[in-house]
């Protein structure tokens, strides 16, 4: 058995963690160095997104490219160009859906897009290097909100049909299944923060949901 982190917190007492931070196997984005992220062996850069901790939901990416909003303030951007690891491309997306980070998932290796951005396959597979797929679930426009992804597995909601399950599963060629997060929530991007080395749900997870978790992204 892998070694089992400490695995459930919050952000400034809040359960959704995964609003506030932005994680990948390289970097990690943080509004602050309030909380700590060692144990998720990657390089933690204080960042903002339109002047709010928002990181979760503004930004997308993965090791190799962080896609950030065009429109965010230019120190910001600055801010990012001097302290992403040398190895990781900025790319910012013109679009005018700016809440990204619930649009994109993806992983070093595979891409899934909401419908509302399909126009901007190409761009991203070339920016993010990964091969990309368009995600259209039925009445959910905000599919990486359903979704958490690391190089080594997936969580899905509970919200979502087997057949996007199981889409996931045959594209990723990653082990995946159901969960919650903060007691039944069905927005599981929001309460979760993980990347290949370690995760953080938030607070009010329960014992049932952590082991999900654990067993959906290889911690055990």
């Amino acid at each position: 058995m892998k070694t089992k982190y400490l695995h459930t917190g919050t952000y400034k007492g809040d359960v959704n963690i995964g609003l506030f931070i932005f994680a990948t196997d390289k970097y990690i984005l943080i509004p602050n160095n309030s909380i700590n992220l060692n144990s998720f062996g990657a390089k933690q850069i204080i960042a903002s997104a339109y002047e709010t901790e928002l990181l979760g939901l503004f930004f997308a990416g993965n090791s190799k490219c962080l896609i950030a909003p065009h429109n965010i303030d230019k120190d910001e951007i600055e801010n990012l160009k001097l302290n992403l690891p040398k190895t990781t491309k900025l790319h910012l997306l013109e679009t005018k859906k700016n809440a990204i980070g619930n649009l994109i998932l993806s992983n070093d290796y595979i891409t899934f897009l909401s419908p509302v951005i399909k126009h901007k396959k190409q761009e991203l597979q070339d920016a993010l290097g990964t091969k990309i797929y368009i995600l259209d679930i039925h009445d959910k426009e905000i599919i990486s909100a359903f979704f958490v992804i690391t190089n080594k597995g997936f969580l899905c909601s509970n919200e979502i049909d087997k057949e996007y399950l199981n889409y996931l599963k045959e594209k990723s060629n990653l082990k995946g299944n159901y969960g919650s997060v903060n007691f039944g929530s069905i927005f599981v991007k929001s309460g979760l923060l993980a990347n290949s080395h370690n995760y953080i749900a938030g607070a009010k997870t329960t014992g049932p949901e952590t082991a999900r978790i654990d067993e959906c992204l290889g911690f055990i």
